[in-house]
């Protein structure tokens, strides 16, 4: 139905841009001139391209989450109480108060972040001399 809705529109399109070349160009005397069959072509192209990017359904907060759900049923504990720790708190926080909140010593909550960025779920960058952890969305 979508298909049929594309090529009838593509139809109209043609039509009216070979109407349009027609009144301006001084060579061409009939209408449907054979540009028609470029302009459909080319309107065809444009629709489905337009329908395709802007058709994309976009993910929602509630799928994201989701995924996160499942993602955190393969980590071990540590890992999952930092990751959960952190999109708590809107996902970055300072090193510091994940080893303060969560009362881990400052090495092991390094090294548990550390497992986190290499598995790709976070980010690590410092900030005026400070660790900031964030979440990769």
């Amino acid at each position: 139905m979508l298909l049929l809705g594309v090529i009838a529109l593509s139809v109209v399109i043609a039509l009216i841009l070979d109407l349009i070349y027609v009144r301006v160009m001084p060579h061409c005397w009939f209408y449907p001139s054979p540009m028609a069959i470029v302009f459909f072509f080319m309107s065809l192209i444009a629709l489905i391209a337009a329908i395709f990017l802007l058709g994309t359904p976009s993910r929602s907060r509630a799928t994201v989450k989701e995924d996160y759900e499942r993602m955190l049923k393969l980590l071990p504990e540590a890992e999952k109480d930092v990751f959960k720790y952190l999109l708590e708190k809107g996902g970055e926080v300072q090193q510091a108060q994940i080893s303060k909140d969560l009362g881990l010593s400052k090495v092991r909550t390094w090294r548990i972040v550390q497992r986190l960025q290499e598995k790709g779920l976070v980010e690590v960058r410092k900030v005026k001399g400070r660790v900031l952890v964030r979440v990769k969305i």
